[in-house]
């Protein structure tokens, strides 16, 4: 849990960055010496199974988990989900018990928002900051990656690649913050990596029954592509017998579903490189987001656009991948004066 008494021993409203996601959810605080201290909760809320409205009992995150076999597991960004500003703002009650101690002022924070966010998504996520925050700031997701990444000797010529759930963002990185005319997003993510996952299991085990969230879960923990090798082996419940499934190959056709809009995202970057320089922005390509962690995705990015023509292509992985747009949040909620903040367009709920 986050302590506050750790985040502000002068009392003044406590500022954070967050990076709110529809698999997990990312919190910074200043922590010792400077370093950002980092709290990631699975984007999840369970209730108590009743038939009519949920009684008002829930937890969030690995609770919410642990309980799945006795309670209602509600992923509360999923869209079209019945009730979902209630279930929205229950959720952010409880993000607000981990980000302060009771008695204490409610927490300044900044957002991640993607410019290319539909207004729904733009919704959920006013909801959640407004009841959490008292002063917020919805913030670009490219940017705060920059935010997040400008520490790193890396971030000079280079190229980023923020690969997420939902889209794939990357940008020329050259010391300072992208402009709108070096940034480029593919509307395609890891989600499509679940898509295909879904397909696979529905051919070869046709009657298995397995929820968004296993499927995400499964791919957190097996996805990779070649030249990358892995043995995937499950125990599943099939038929009324439990067997050991070897689901290699299935995870590996699935895993490549990321690599095509990933090489699209980098190809299309580097069509705005300057002709003098694009030598040295090939040499650093980085990969950041939850994508950046599969196993096989940085050489295969790179085989692929060296094979492309990108002779000169090298590409890395971010230090902590996914917690750069959290980093980036946190220290632009350092450097904002008080008149850059906005106030909630509803009160802070207490």
């Amino acid at each position: 849990m986050l302590d506050a008494t750790d985040i502000d021993s002068a009392g003044a409203p406590a500022r954070l960055g967050m990076d709110l996601g529809s698999f997990e959810t990312r919190i910074t605080v200043p922590g010792a010496g400077g370093r950002p201290q980092a709290t990631v909760v699975p984007t999840l809320l369970c209730y108590s199974r009743q038939e009519a409205e949920p009684v008002r009992f829930s937890c969030i995150g690995e609770k919410a988990l642990a309980r799945r076999d006795h309670m209602r597991l509600v992923q509360p960004f999923r869209s079209g989900l019945e009730g979902r500003g209630l279930i929205l703002r229950d959720f952010a009650h409880h993000l607000r018990d981990l980000c302060r101690k009771r008695g204490e002022s409610a927490p300044w924070g900044v957002v991640n928002c993607s410019v290319g966010a539909s207004e729904e998504e733009k919704a959920m996520k006013r909801t959640v900051a407004n009841e959490l925050f008292d002063r917020v700031l919805f913030v670009d997701d490219t940017f705060l990656l920059a935010l997040g990444l400008a520490s790193q000797e890396a971030s000079q010529h280079s190229i980023l690649i923020d690969v997420g759930s939902s889209s794939i963002r990357a940008a020329l990185m050259h010391g300072e913050a992208p402009s709108p005319e070096e940034r480029v997003e593919v509307p395609i993510g890891g989600s499509r990596v679940d898509e295909a996952l879904r397909r696979c299991f529905a051919l070869r085990y046709p009657e298995l029954l397995l929820t968004s969230w296993t499927l995400t879960r499964m791919k957190e923990s097996l996805a990779f592509v070649a030249p990358a090798r892995r043995r995937c082996v499950l125990k599943i419940q099939y038929r009324g017998k439990e067997r050991t499934a070897d689901i290699t190959e299935l995870v590996q056709e699935a895993s490549s579903a990321i690599v095509r809009p990933l090489l699209r995202a980098a190809r299309e970057v580097l069509a705005f490189c300057p002709s003098d320089e694009i030598e040295a922005f090939q040499r650093n390509i980085i990969l950041a987001g939850g994508g950046a962690e599969m196993p096989g995705i940085v050489q295969r990015v790179e085989e692929e656009l060296r094979a492309d023509g990108f002779e000169l292509a090298r590409v890395h992985r971010a230090e902590e991948p996914k917690l750069l747009v959290a980093k980036g949040a946190l220290r632009w909620a350092q450097h904002l004066r008080e008149d850059q903040w906005s106030i909630p367009l509803f009160s802070f709920a207490r």
